[in-house]
């Protein structure tokens, strides 16, 4: 059984790490209704259209004017009517979600291997339970850090 003052430290840092994990990005930006950020794309970027009827077009983007956009589908030129574009998406590489799974799963880690080390033992036992915690989950992160990035779709248009 975890002393009751080392129950307290492991809660603690239990919290900490929930509240990191749960906090959410301050500076995630509303997708226009405006149609200059779709006209300022450069060519060969990756962009998913959906139009009126819920039809995802994925592609390159090649150009975009007041009354069409433009993108490559396979060496294929597809022309949609601006009228028709419900939203546009850029494509991108995150790796966010890794690290934040790779904290969670360190975090876990760290507290079973410090309950384990800490059974049965006196209060003192959990004083150098930071000394175990921060690295473990530490190293879980970096661990997430390294897995390759996935793609993520920012959303620039939406009508």
């Amino acid at each position: 059984m975890i002393p009751a003052r080392g129950f307290r430290r492991m809660r603690h840092l239990l919290a900490v790490t929930l509240l990191l994990l749960t906090a959410t990005a301050a500076g995630a930006q509303q997708p226009s209704t405006s149609w200059s950020p779709v006209r300022q794309l450069t060519p060969g970027q990756s962009i998913r259209a959906v139009v009126d009827g819920g039809v995802t077009h994925r592609g390159a983007f090649q150009s975009a004017d007041d009354d069409f956009l433009t993108l490559l589908i396979d060496n294929r030129a597809l022309r949609l009517p601006r009228a028709g574009v419900r939203d546009v998406s850029v494509a991108g590489t995150s790796r966010r979600r890794h690290v934040w799974w790779g904290l969670a799963i360190g975090a876990a880690v760290s507290v079973a291997a410090i309950s384990v080390q800490c059974h049965g033992e006196d209060p003192s036992c959990n004083e150098g339970s930071p000394a175990l915690f921060y690295p473990i989950t530490g190293a879980g992160a970096a661990i997430g850090a390294l897995m390759p990035p996935r793609t993520t779709w920012r959303e620039i248009y939406a009508k």
